[in-house]
């Protein structure tokens, strides 16, 4: 006979319901608060007919940043009306700068401006154009040995095309400044196109070929056409815009995204600096723009900067 204590002691080993683990449970998929399954459709739908619109309008350097925008397009369908129609201000403002800006190529193209770069470059005349002392210093030195320093430059300048758009994804799925980012590449795609069209400017390398400055490289291209002849070639007779080279949009978009990117984790303020430094090196050296160029497409991207900051 078990005794009195004995049982108390059995008893206490005896597990409650309260103390079994409950089953896991798989979460079921959530749609978002104030969004119906018709509309999250709808959204989805859309959103494969703007990015097919956009792709195709686009020539193939502009692809990898339009299906960049066009895949966070897609997420955005699924989230909340608001980041929706801001996705959608994204991809339509770019697909108009992309668009409008190679269809105006041809109607300023034959009177481009190329004297007030240069003087503005050489500080009227008291030093050399950056990009020949670049070319002539590096171009045959140890760094480009192999054509090292070519391939990494333009691989740089590539990169333009993807980095951007990541960085826009990253900071809407963490919650980061995505409205305001938007809406100072809008007014960076936007007061380009203007200054395009009022003061369509020749890069250092046509220059160059006139006589201008003196004799330099076309760095980029002649790696790309290296790469891939038809695929260079192709794109780059799709959209391409010889004289727009004044402000730089690819180191204005470039020096916006590492803005937003410092803006909301400091931790990345360094890497984001150099890498934009880094661009303007690039966009340099190459003879695609004069430094100039890409000094006053920074201001541009900080001033649309502001400019958001204040409306949002």
């Amino acid at each position: 006979m078990p005794t009195s204590q004995a049982k108390d002691k059995t008893l206490s080993r005896i597990t409650t319901p309260a103390e079994v683990a409950p089953a896991e449970v798989a979460p079921a998929e959530v749609t978002p608060v104030g969004v119906t399954p018709a509309e999250k459709g709808i959204r989805i739908g859309l959103s494969f007919v703007l990015v097919g619109m956009v792709l195709i309008q686009s020539s193939w350097f502009f692809t990898a940043m339009c299906l960049m925008a066009g895949a966070a397009f897609w997420a955005a369908g699924a989230g909340s009306r608001r980041d929706w129609l801001i996705w959608i201000g994204m991809l339509v403002g770019f697909a108009l700068f992309a668009d409008l800006r190679a269809r105006m190529g041809p109607m300023v193209n034959p009177n481009p401006y190329y004297l007030y770069v240069i003087q503005m470059e050489t500080l009227g005349g008291l030093i050399g154009v950056p990009t020949t002392w670049l070319q002539a210093n590096l171009q045959d030195g140890l760094l480009n040995r192999w054509g090292i320093l070519d391939a990494i430059l333009t691989a740089v300048y590539i990169s333009f095309f993807i980095t951007p758009q990541v960085v826009v994804v990253y900071l809407w799925r963490k919650g980061g400044p995505f409205p305001r980012y938007v809406a100072a590449a809008c007014l960076l795609f936007g007061g380009a196109l203007v200054i395009h069209f009022l003061l369509p400017t020749a890069p250092p390398w046509m220059a160059s070929e006139q006589g201008l400055i003196p004799e330099m490289d076309r760095i980029g291209i002649a790696v790309l056409t290296a790469t891939s002849p038809t695929l260079t070639a192709g794109g780059y007779a799709a959209s391409a815009n010889d004289v727009a080279a004044m402000p730089s949009v690819h180191q204005g978009l470039t020096v916006l995204a590492m803005i937003a990117m410092a803006s909301h984790n400091p931790k990345t303020r360094w890497t984001a600096w150099v890498y934009g430094l880094i661009m303007l090196l690039a966009i340099t050296y190459l003879g695609e723009h004069y430094a100039i160029d890409g000094v006053v497409g920074a201001g541009m991207a900080w001033g649309g900067w502001w400019l958001a900051g204040r409306w949002i």
